[in-house]
């Protein structure tokens, strides 16, 4: 139990520095599932463990990018440009003389349509 664990920590580990498609990783863990398939029904054990170590970490691999934050949100404004936001006050405002600072969590865009 302690190898698969082992198995999907350095997937995900590796999924920081390795730069995979879910296409692809879909693809790398079904053939290797369907290979230690083919290695248990040949009686060779050892194979047929190792295929599913590998398709343990090529699933650590899709768990890290399946969790990936996605880019920074920018706001296209030119100075002193009116701007309406939707979202939360997420922190209590922090005051500053002349002015006052808050953390604003914003809506996804596709939640107004």
């Amino acid at each position: 139990m302690l190898l698969p664990a082992v198995s999907l920590a350095v997937g995900i580990a590796a999924g920081r520095l390795v730069d995979f498609g879910s296409r692809e990783l879909v693809v790398y863990i079904s053939a290797f599932l369907t290979l230690g398939l083919l290695a248990r029904l040949a009686r060779a054990t050892w194979l047929a463990r190792a295929c599913v170590w590998l398709a343990v970490l090529f699933a650590g691999l899709l768990v890290e990018l399946l969790h990936r934050p996605g880019t920074p949100p920018e706001i296209d404004a030119a100075p002193r440009e009116v701007v309406l936001l939707a979202g939360c006050v997420v922190e209590p405002p922090a005051l500053f003389p002349n002015r006052e600072q808050f953390v604003l969590e914003l809506e996804p865009a596709h939640a107004c349509e």
